[in-house]
């Protein structure tokens, strides 16, 4: 096909031409690309840096962010990106960048080439009527829903909840294009691997969860490095990567034409991803629908804040009711341990005062015999002894007022 031919073909399917070395911010682009940035139609080469002004503010850290990902860590995938270009007029259109690697051994060595394609009416259809409006609705039902359900309840209302937004943006086979398959993976960055925990199905679409347990991540790691920068993944054309390509090895046995994945994102921590699966038709992705899976990625990270917390305070308040226990259990065996001293104390009091005061009485009668003086000192020492031993503190002596033993003085008392 000589150049002629191959301009006509892309002027007839809309698409401008780039290419870059990857070692330089030197890009190479076609007239039409040239136009889409409203740059000098002459215009063949620009810098990168001078490109990154014309993109939407909202979008030029994410677009710089995934060029240079693919860049510094050297990927042999296929580049995807979409952005806004913003005028100074005030006019946006929108931008959907697909991009590769020259097979090795071509000059310039490690370039990167690819195409551009303006697909503004993608979104204007759509969002200026319905989607805006609904959105909103949508996700105010959505976070009311995720708030108010039961624990028990919380992994049924994701998955229904990956329904209702499929549903929304055209995943039901009334839609010619849609998603019809939408699911949630959390990453095991420990051991290296992503399973799936949650999945919805349209009809007629067969589920993939059982088999997409414990997935290595280095087999897709262009999807996984992206998500770890925070930065979407999508591929809308499965069939355009390379044969042998590991994830295209992954989507084709889905019958997947076209994906988005967004990353759950906890603070700087990426702990999985939501994604969404065109079956039946190749599809782009809309300003306001990647908006929305945003929006849903975050309330999922919510959901999951809330398991948690919610999981620590039963530990905590469990943990308590423990402690609580316990505290009874110690104040109960205080409250026995006293009743056992006292009764202890009583019986150990009645026992002792009976023969107290009869060791008393006779040391009053020892007292009156007929005593020589070292005897006395005995009888005194025994009696000032009882006394101590029998009297409380303030109180009376057990002996006082108790009748004293008869017996023949001088002689020695049987105790």
């Amino acid at each position: 096909m000589d150049q002629h031919a191959l301009e006509v073909a892309l002027e007839l399917e809309q698409l401008a031409l780039w290419q870059s070395t990857g070692t330089s911010n030197a890009v190479q682009i076609n007239e039409r690309l040239a136009r889409l940035f409203r740059l000098p139609a002459e215009t063949r080469t620009v810098q990168f840096p001078d490109l990154l002004p014309l993109i939407h503010p909202d979008d030029r850290e994410r677009v710089a962010g995934t060029v240079a990902n693919y860049i510094e860590r050297d990927l042999r995938d296929r580049l995807e990106f979409q952005f806004r270009l913003r005028f100074d007029d005030g006019e946006e259109r929108r931008i959907l960048c697909r991009g590769t690697r020259t097979e090795p051994g071509t000059e310039p060595a490690g370039a990167l080439i690819g195409t551009a394609r303006d697909v503004t009416w993608v979104e204007t259809g759509k969002a200026e009527s319905l989607y805006r409006p609904e959105l909103q609705r949508l996700i105010i039902s959505l976070s009311l829903t995720m708030i108010n359900a039961p624990l028990a309840d919380l992994d049924k209302v994701m998955t229904d909840a990956l329904g209702e937004v499929s549903r929304f943006v055209g995943a039901d086979r009334a839609y010619r294009f849609g998603a019809d398959r939408a699911y949630r993976f959390d990453y095991d960055w420990e051991n290296g691997e992503t399973s799936n925990t949650h999945e919805w199905c349209a009809d007629g679409i067969e589920p993939q969860i059982d088999q997409l347990q414990q997935v290595p991540i280095d087999a897709i790691e262009q999807w996984t490095s992206a998500h770890r920068r925070g930065l979407p993944f999508l591929v809308s054309a499965v069939h355009a990567l390379p044969e042998g390509h590991p994830l295209r090895e992954i989507l084709e046995p889905q019958d997947i034409k076209s994906l988005i994945a967004l990353p759950m994102l906890q603070g700087e921590d990426c702990i999985g991803f939501i994604g969404f699966d065109a079956v039946r038709t190749e599809r782009t992705w809309t300003e306001v629908e990647t908006n929305l899976l945003v929006l849903l990625a975050q309330l999922f990270v919510n959901a999951e804040d809330r398991r948690r917390r919610e999981a620590a305070l039963r530990g905590a308040l469990s943990e308590l009711e423990q402690s609580r226990d316990s505290a009874l259990t110690l104040a109960q065996f205080a409250q026995s341990a006293n009743s056992s001293k006292s009764r202890f104390v009583a019986n150990m009091s009645h026992e002792i005062r009976t023969p107290l005061h009869v060791i008393l009485g006779l040391g009053d009668t020892l007292a009156e015999s007929p005593l020589d003086a070292e005897q006395r000192r005995w009888v005194a020492a025994l009696k000032e002894a009882g006394k101590s031993l029998g009297t409380p503190r303030g109180g009376r002596q057990p002996g006082a007022g108790a009748p004293a033993p008869r017996g023949r003085p001088g002689a020695r008392t049987q105790l």
